[in-house]
């Protein structure tokens, strides 16, 4: 499972460097995926909306109707744990 991020929320000033982070990471889990699938190896990119933690805090804080980790982590455990678990997981 790897946390990806929605293109939306990471286009602001201060988030170059995150942005490009979470691209390189959803291109590698292309090809990696290729390459581990006939070993059975799933991977799983989770895409969060906002959640409030201190990632926000360059911007002032957390965009309103953010989850909180309790929220998100409840989403992303009920999602993964679907059979069989998505290539994408969106919440």
């Amino acid at each position: 499972m790897f946390f990806g991020a929605y293109p939306t929320y990471v286009q602001v000033p201060g988030f170059a460097a995150y942005a490009a982070a979470k691209g390189a990471l959803e291109w590698y889990l292309e090809a990696a995926r290729k390459e581990l699938r006939r070993e059975g190896v799933r991977l799983v990119l989770v895409r969060l909306p906002a959640v409030a933690t201190g990632l926000w805090a360059p911007l002032g804080g957390p965009p309103k109707g953010a989850l909180t980790p309790e929220e998100a982590a409840q989403k992303v455990v009920e999602g993964v744990l679907r059979e069989p678990p998505p290539e994408v997981l969106e919440v």
